[in-house]
């Protein structure tokens, strides 16, 4: 057998001696080590040569990967605040709308101009911005404020003090003269003009009473009794008398019933509501004898005052005024020698007045005391 492919070998390098020798080459060379290294450098070399384009088509798909995010959170961002900056135009037009509404309206005849400027000043600072300052900042780029907005597409619901400025605004025609000019004293009457929708026709609080552990300070708009009518008008700005007396006359005979609105009722039996005041008679006089407290008509004169008020009665003043006589109660005198002054037509508290300053005023006075 070996003999045979010898002579095959031969035979074949007989006939074609130059491809023998290249058989033999071929031959040796895919046997010799060194050509399998030869193979191997070669093979590596073509897998080197491809790594830097895999790594360049890797690096080219993250950043457009990173290129899309960006334009996607850029336009997502923008999105949100053209949203935020439409509803900064409604709410803005809505804000606009309210203060125009207010600050146009027209002053009724025989109201003070100051009480309407407070009513104003009020219903503004009623108005809830909280969601128009919020859009404000988102549209300005603000990211806290673009998330408490996110999906809010209406303007914010106003408080129910809005709605009743609102219907106050509206209807001015409605609303007595001596309501509204009680804003005048500030802007604590606004919620007592703002209420006199819901005492239309009132008859007050027939139940109400009065502490009488310490001298208080009634006043006619406490809202149980003041949209009562009374006189010529309503209790607020009639009412005075009555409440002068039921503060003197509740505090001396320690009766908490004695309200206002009860002294009311026995004015308007004897006619004292619209004439409290009469030549031989008046509703200080009247009110004293029918419930049992002592009385001295003074002389408006600062030593029968004063000396009246330092045996610790309660003296009750009238006042020249410009329009109606106004009254005034005087509970004491202070150390530095003031009357301490109470109003029951404004909002004051108990006030140290120099004599000397309402004295010239003075038009009747009358102390009350308990024997």
């Amino acid at each position: 057998m070996k003999n045979s492919q010898t002579k095959n070998t031969r035979a074949m390098r007989d006939q074609n001696p130059n491809r023998s020798e290249d058989l033999f080459d071929e031959d040796i060379l895919s046997s010799s080590p060194k050509s399998r290294s030869v193979r191997s450098v070669s093979s590596h070399k073509k897998k080197k040569s491809l790594v830097i384009p895999t790594l360049i088509l890797i690096l080219a798909v993250a950043a457009a990967s990173c290129l899309g995010v960006l334009y996607l959170n850029k336009k997502g961002g923008t999105s949100t605040r053209t949203a935020a900056a439409q509803l900064q135009t409604l709410e803005n037009e809505a804000y606009t709308n309210y203060t125009d509404f207010i600050n146009s309206a027209v002053t009724p005849e025989g109201v003070d101009e100051a009480a309407m400027n407070t009513l104003k000043t009020a219903a503004i600072e009623a108005y809830d911005r909280s969601r128009l300052d919020l859009a404000e900042a988102a549209a300005q780029g603000d990211v806290a404020a673009e998330g408490e907005l996110a999906g809010i597409t209406e303007v914010l619901a106003q408080p129910e003090r809005v709605t009743k400025f609102k219907d106050f605004f509206s209807n001015l025609s409605n609303y007595p003269a001596a309501i509204i000019n009680k804003a005048a004293s500030g802007p604590a009457m606004v919620d007592f003009v703002l209420a006199y929708p819901e005492h239309v026709n009132d008859t007050g609080d027939q139940n109400a009473t009065v502490a009488t552990d310490n001298f208080q300070n009634l006043k006619t708009y406490d809202t149980r009794w003041a949209y009562v009518p009374y006189g010529n008008g309503l209790f607020v700005e009639t009412g005075v008398l009555p409440t002068a007396i039921s503060e003197v006359f509740s505090y001396i005979l320690q009766d908490g019933s004695l309200t206002p609105l009860k002294v009311a009722e026995f004015a308007r039996e004897y006619g004292y509501d619209t004439e409290p005041i009469r030549a031989d008679d008046t509703i200080f006089s009247g009110a004293a004898l029918t419930y049992g407290v002592s009385m001295n008509p003074l002389m408006p004169y600062f030593t029968q005052i004063n000396e009246a008020l330092t045996l610790n009665d309660k003296v009750v003043i009238g006042l020249n005024e410009d329009t109606a006589p106004s009254y005034l109660v005087l509970t004491g005198v202070d150390e530095n020698g003031n009357w301490i002054v109470e109003n029951p037509l404004d909002g004051s508290d108990p006030t140290p007045t120099n004599p000397d300053d309402i004295i010239d005023s003075v038009s009747s006075a009358y102390a009350f005391w308990v024997e």
